[in-house]
């Protein structure tokens, strides 16, 4: 039996503190920041997709359609699709997946051997798991727009 691991329960209100950024957990987060123009939490971003691969070390893909603004700032020219994979997932919990999942936020934890990962909703999806490590796969502009977006006309599905 492996170290115990510590999750977050669904159901508890985590603040958005700075140290809980993603910044140091998931490799190549400085392409998302450059990309979208600030240090995001991925707060109104849109859960896309989650992707699921079983094997010795699973993983989970996240699609996120990302604004490329603050708040209630005025819309961006363009929005992001953001793939990350976190690698080695263990102890997932998913609910409340709909036909939005907007995000609050995504924290993370860091621990001395594994990372814990919230995956925060406002609307729709909440979901919790550690993992080894997180990499960001890729940042493409899309014409998507967070709220609306259209997946078949992207080529998306």
């Amino acid at each position: 039996m492996g170290p115990a691991r510590a999750t977050f329960p669904l159901d508890i209100q985590l603040p958005g503190r700075k140290d809980m950024m993603p910044t140091r957990s998931i490799e190549g987060i400085e392409r998302v920041f450059e990309a979208v123009g600030f240090e995001t939490k991925f707060h109104d971003a849109e859960v896309l997709s989650f992707r699921l691969e079983r094997g010795e070390k699973p993983l989970l893909g996240l699609c996120l359609l990302t604004p490329a603004r603050r708040g209630d700032a005025e819309p961006s020219e363009a929005d992001y699709i953001v793939w990350i994979h976190f690698e080695d997932i263990d102890d997932l919990r998913l609910e409340g997946f709909n036909y939005q999942n907007v995000l609050q936020e995504i924290v993370i934890l860091e621990g001395a051997e594994r990372t814990n990962v919230r995956v925060a909703g406002l609307f729709g999806v909440d979901c919790s798991f550690s993992c080894a490590c997180g990499k960001v796969v890729s940042v493409k502009e899309t014409t998507m727009r967070v709220g609306m977006p259209n997946l078949k006309a992207e080529g998306y599905i």
